[in-house]
Parts: structure tokens; C-alpha cells; sequence
């Protein structure tokens, strides 16, 4: 993991997030960028009419590169979010998922899967170590067949809850 390009501003900064994947055979890296916005009153947090005093709020996005371009033929957009941080270094924001459609033959299998993408509300807090978060899936439809077989799975309106208290050794 390393930030690169951090450029610092009065009202503005921006940074991209690295992680870095070195395996003897396979190095290719992951980024995403961040505009942030300082605070003590973001402008991205008062132009939505939010008037409590943040450390700063961010708005960040999948980097495409070669290893992800698979990705950004599904969408223009594949994962973005938002988000703040308070003064008590609590973050908070929503992370998403954008809808794909994927219809192809891999040899005699016809597959298709269609997804109407996803986000995840979610709180991160550092004293005492704790992440929640309200994931929600609309629908996702997979569909794989052959000229015999055929296989379906159709769900809609998943909702995952996750609560986790890191603190204390738990």
C-alpha cells in the first residue's frame, strides 16, 4: 500500500491510494483517487446543506488501468464513494457498485449475468475500533446453460448488515 501524487490545497487536495500486488509471477497495482475537500466546513458538505464542521469530506473513484480495463468495459464508473470524516475521526460515507451486464459463450456455455449494481452505507471508527455497514443488492440475475443444462439464480433486494468491534482484542 502507498499514497501517491498527494497535492495539498487551502480549500482542495487530491491523492491517490496504491495498493500494490508483488507476487513473483503477477505485479500489478489497484489505485483510487481522491478529491478532498478540508474542512472545517467542506464546500462539497455545505453545497448539500450539511452544516456540522467536518476534518474534511472526500469523493473517491476506481482508477482504470491495464489490469482493471475488464472492468471499465462493464462501466464507466465500476466503484465510487463519498464520504466525511469528523472531528473525532469517525468516517462515514457510502461506497458503490455500478450496474453491469455481462452476455457471452465461453466455449458451449452461454452465460449471463446482470447486475443492478449496489451500495453500502457505512461508519469507521478508529477509538474504539468499529466498522457497521447497510449493503444493499437490488437484484442480480446469473444465468449459465448449454444445449442440455441450464442453471439460474435470480435474487433481489439483499440487504447485508455487518457490525464488527475490533477494540479490546474481540
Amino acid at each position: 500500500y502507498s499514497l501517491e501524487n498527494y497535492q495539498s490545497g487551502l480549500f482542495t487536495s487530491t491523492a491517490t491510494q496504491r495498493l500494490n500486488i508483488n507476487l513473483p509471477d503477477f505485479k500489478k497495482h489497484i489505485d483510487v483517487d481522491f478529491v478532498i475537500h478540508n474542512g472545517p466546513l467542506p464546500w462539497a458538505e455545505l453545497s448539500q446543506g450539511k452544516f456540522a464542521p467536518k476534518r474534511y469530506s472526500f469523493e473517491q473513484q476506481l482508477v482504470k488501468n491495464e489490469f482493471l480495463e475488464p472492468l471499465f468495459k462493464l462501466s464507466e464508473k465500476p466503484f465510487y464513494g463519498v464520504g466525511s470524516v469528523d472531528f473525532r475521526d469517525v468516517e462515514t460515507g457510502t461506497q458503490h457498485i455500478s450496474a453491469f451486464k455481462i452476455d457471452t459463450t465461453i466455449d458451449d456455455a452461454h452465460i449471463v449475468i446482470d447486475f443492478d449494481g449496489g451500495s453500502a452505507d457505512y461508519s469507521y471508527a478508529t477509538e474504539p475500533f468499529k466498522l457497521t455497514s447497510l449493503g444493499k443488492l437490488p437484484k442480480i440475475n446469473f444465468k449459465v446453460s448449454d444445449a442440455t443444462n441450464s442453471f439460474e439464480l435470480n435474487t433481489a433486494d439483499w440487504v447485508l448488515n455487518s457490525n464488527y468491534d475490533f477494540s479490546d482484542g474481540r
